[in-house]
């Protein structure tokens, strides 16, 4: 996880086998002498100056629909961790940022906790004063903004019309 300066914030390991649902796990020293937890850090990927920004949960997802689609992300390590969030927002407000897109997977029209989640993430967004929408799309197979941009690629290939990331719910 790199933050908005490009320096390693945080590093998880993927596991083949969750624990406990768990399927990523902190690269930590934590427990060594002298060692630290790396809490929770912020991976952001692309322009530092865009003015308009992605959220989503995940520093994978962000990072491969950053690669897809050329747009920023901010990627939270979950989509109940908010800590550190609220200097990058004034960091990226001084930058020129107006606008910021709430991207949590399509889960959150389902899932209470996610939807909470994202519902506290857009109130947190608008308290710094962006314009803040909740990206949804129709189809609702597609769950990840990474699953969303990989799929708008393969449409683009095979000449397929599809339709953009519609700004559904602004708080």
């Amino acid at each position: 996880m790199c933050g908005i300066d490009g320096k390693i914030a945080g590093m998880q390991i993927r596991l083949d086998k969750p624990i406990n649902e768990r399927k990523y796990i902190w690269l930590s020293s934590k427990g060594l002498d002298g060692g630290a937890s790396p809490s929770s850090p912020i991976h952001f990927v692309g322009d530092p100056a865009a003015k308009r920004i992605y959220v989503t949960d995940g520093s994978l997802k962000g990072t491969v629909a950053h690669a897809l689609s050329g747009r920023t992300f901010i990627c939270l390590a979950g989509v109940k961790n908010l800590g550190g969030l609220d200097d990058l927002l004034i960091c990226l407000k001084a930058n020129g940022m107006v606008e910021a897109l709430e991207s949590f997977d399509m889960k959150k029209l389902t899932d209470n906790q996610i939807g909470e989640s994202a519902a506290r993430l857009r109130q947190r967004l608008s308290v710094h004063g962006f314009e803040v929408s909740s990206a949804t799309w129709s189809d609702k197979a597609l769950d990840g903004v990474d699953d969303y941009f990989l799929h708008r690629k393969q449409a683009r290939k095979n000449h397929v019309h599809d339709v953009d990331i519609s700004a559904a719910q602004a708080v």
